[in-house]
C-alpha cells in the first residue's frame, strides 16, 4: 500500500523514512478520510400515530485523526521534532490543506486542530503522536483543477464555397479549393456552452467562473441555476463569480450587489452541467472560463 499524508507542508509516511533532518514520520493510522462524515438528523415522534416526523439529514463537518509515531537516533532530534509538531495548524483564523496520496490519485480537504496535540516519547528515541483535525466543508477535492473556455455563441465563418458549371449540366458539380476533395464546408462557430464533468465524484462541485470583458449584462444559464451580473465590463475588466461560496469579484473588488439574479449552483456527484454564456450584446471577444475540482464525501 502507498499512502502519503501532508500536513501544512509536513509529509507523514507508512515508513521509517527519516526527512533532511533525520526524523521518520510514521502512519499509524487515518481515520476520517476513508469514512464518509456522519449526518445531521432530528426526528420528533408522532403524537397519534407510529412513527416520527423526519427533517433533512444534511452532511456534518469531517473529524480525521492522524495517528503515528516520530522515530530518531538522536534524543536531541526527537524533542525539535515534538515541537515542530506541536507548531502545526496554530493559527486560529486560518484553514490548512491536508493531502492525501494514494494508489488512486490525490485529494485534499482544509481542516483546522480540533484539539491539542498528543505526543508521548516512552524512551527518548521514538515519539507517538495524535492530531485531530476538522474539515468544515467535509468535501475531499482532486488537486486536479480542470477548466473549459467558451466565447459567446457566434455565427461560423465561411460555409460551402462551390462553383457550379454553365448552363445545361445535369446535377449540381461541386467545385471546393484547390487540391481538396468532396466537399469543402466552413468552420463552425463557438457554441457559448461549456460541459464541467463531475461524473466520477460522489459529492457535488462548486464552480469558479471567469468572464473577460468586453461584456455587457453578463449571463450565465444552467438547468441548475441562472446568474446574472447586472453590470459592464470593459475589454480589461475580469468577473470573478464562485457558485460555492457566493462570491463576485469585479478586478478584486465586492460587486455581489450587482447581481441581478443570484441562482448559485454546483455540478451534481456523478453527473456533468452544460453551462451557457450570454449577453445583451453578442461579440466574439468576451469569454468564460469554468473551473472545478471533481468532489467526494
Amino acid at each position: 500500500m502507498s499512502l502519503v499524508v501532508t500536513l501544512a507542508g509536513t509529509k507523514f509516511l507508512l515508513t521509517d523514512t527519516p526527512d533532511s533532518n533525520g526524523v521518520g514520520r510514521i502512519v499509524t493510522k487515518l481515520d476520517g478520510w476513508y469514512d464518509t462524515p456522519k449526518l445531521r438528523t432530528a426526528y420528533t415522534p408522532l403524537p397519534f400515530a407510529a412513527g416520527s416526523l423526519y427533517t433533512p439529514a444534511y452532511i456534518d463537518h469531517r473529524v480525521i485523526v492522524l495517528d503515528g509515531v516520530l522515530t530518531t537516533t538522536d534524543p536531541a532530534v526527537l524533542i525539535r521534532a515534538r515541537r515542530s509538531l506541536g507548531g502545526l495548524c496554530n493559527d486560529p483564523n486560518q484553514l490548512y490543506t491536508l493531502q492525501v496520496d494514494d494508489e488512486v490519485g490525490s485529494l485534499f480537504c482544509l481542516v483546522q486542530r480540533s484539539t491539542e496535540i498528543l505526543s508521548k516519547s516512552p524512551d527518548g528515541m521514538i515519539a507517538n503522536f495524535s492530531v485531530s483535525l476538522t474539515a468544515p466543508d467535509p468535501r475531499l477535492l482532486d488537486v486536479v483543477l480542470q477548466s473549459a473556455i467558451t466565447q459567446m455563441a457566434q455565427p461560423g465563418s465561411g460555409g460551402v464555397a462551390w462553383n457550379g458549371p454553365a448552363p445545361g449540366t445535369t446535377g449540381t458539380q461541386w467545385n471546393g479549393p484547390t487540391g481538396s476533395t468532396g466537399i469543402a464546408w466552413g468552420q463552425p462557430g463557438p457554441s457559448g456552452i461549456v460541459t464541467v464533468d463531475n461524473t466520477a465524484g460522489t459529492a457535488p462541485a462548486d464552480v469558479l467562473l471567469t468572464i473577460q470583458g468586453p461584456v455587457t449584462n453578463p449571463t450565465i444559464i444552467t438547468t441548475a441555476g441562472v446568474i446574472v451580473y447586472g453590470g459592464v465590463l470593459a475589454a480589461s475588466d475580469v468577473l470573478v463569480i464562485n457558485t460555492g461560496t457566493g462570491s463576485v469579484m469585479l478586478n478584486g473588488a465586492n460587486r455581489r450587489n450587482l447581481l441581478t439574479r443570484a441562482g448559485f449552483f454546483q455540478i451534481p456527484a456523478g453527473k456533468t452541467l452544460g453551462v451557457s454564456f450570454s449577453a445583451d450584446l453578442q461579440n466574439s471577444s468576451a469569454s468564460l472560463t469554468a473551473q472545478w475540482r471533481t468532489s467526494y464525501l
